[in-house]
């Protein structure tokens, strides 16, 4: 447990999580980095599906590419997801305080259900 950590940076923590995750998924973003991160995303897994019904491939090609498929289309569902973005920022905003590892988990659940909160009342 950090030194001094009080209600303050706690509820900071809980909204840097709460904003990086509306950032990333449902925001454009700074020159629209985020809404081409989330295209780009979207595109190759597109691209990827088209390679799998190409019936002149092997085997091992279409193999591959079905791998692809599914680490693109995972990766469309987080950029879109806030919830599962939230998550994934809370162990960042945690990680800046350098606290013990079980501590860390405690702090990183309750920051992600904080931003979850956050996340329902938007809606």
């Amino acid at each position: 447990m950090p030194n001094q950590l009080g209600w303050l940076d706690f509820i900071m923590i809980i909204l840097a999580t709460y904003r990086l995750a509306q950032m990333v998924s449902k925001d454009d973003g700074p020159f629209d980095i985020f809404k081409r991160l989330r295209l780009y995303a979207r595109k190759r897994t597109g691209y990827y599906q088209g390679v799998m019904t190409n019936g002149s491939l092997p085997d091992s090609e279409r193999f591959i590419a079905s791998r692809l498929f599914i680490a693109w289309k995972n990766a469309v569902g987080w950029l879109d997801c806030p919830y599962c973005n939230g998550v994934w920022f809370a162990i960042g905003c945690i990680l800046l305080l350098h606290n013990p590892i079980g501590w860390w988990i405690v702090l990183w659940l309750a920051v992600a259900g904080g931003q979850a909160f956050l996340q329902g009342i938007n809606q």
